[in-house]
């Protein structure tokens, strides 16, 4: 599996690199026979602390993520992978049928694009910009056709507020995200009351 490993103002060495490539790659082929690529970002603070961002893409349209703040670079490696761990751990079982899942849908099966941005942050002084806000940059992504709960499981493996789906039961795009409080958000418009469960 092929690991990429950036350092965003730092060095992140020889040695630490063998270790982030050799145990990053352990970890996912201890849950998957193979698994696609990873990623690892360290970026080095103000404050000198180290943010380490691990991403694993697993599957189709699957991304797993863990990250860690600390002061130490080994230190903050090994926070970020636990974390990812973690989460590997917690939803082992239903990735594997994630995976036999999608091996068993057509290969030709259609899937929707969608453009997705970035948009410059204004400040709050000037409306006008507030209005019209700079695009910085553009990507597209596939919308995926999940039930509600492949869809939490997504959300919370890719560490993103939120996400978007087909809805499996009627086909409709619902959006499931975090809340403040700490619970997920399920968003399926009016009309579209036939999926009232999570499977």
């Amino acid at each position: 599996m092929k690991v990429a490993i950036t350092g965003k103002h730092m060095n992140v060495g020889e040695s630490l690199s063998s270790h982030i490539e050799t145990t990053v790659s352990d970890l996912t082929e201890k849950y998957f026979s193979s698994p696609l690529e990873a990623s690892v970002i360290m970026t080095k603070g103000t404050h000198h602390d180290i943010t380490t961002d691990i991403s694993v893409h697993v599957g189709r349209g699957l991304i797993a993520r863990g990250n860690f703040v600390t002061d130490d670079p080994h230190r903050s490696f090994d926070g970020a992978l636990s974390k990812l761990e973690a989460q590997l751990r917690k939803y082992k079982n239903r990735i594997r049928d994630h995976h036999m899942n999608e091996a068993s849908k057509d290969k030709e099966q259609e899937m929707m694009l969608a453009s997705t941005y970035v948009l410059e942050s204004a400040d709050e002084s000037d409306k006008e910009e507030m209005l019209q806000p700079a695009i910085i940059a553009e990507m597209e992504a596939n919308i995926p056709t999940l039930s509600v709960s492949e869809a939490v499981m997504r959300l919370d493996l890719s560490g993103d507020d939120a996400f978007i789906f087909h809805n499996s039961s009627h086909g409709d795009l619902n959006v499931v995200h975090w809340r403040k409080d700490g619970n997920v958000g399920w968003i399926d418009p009016s009309g579209n009351r036939n999926s009232k469960t999570f499977q």
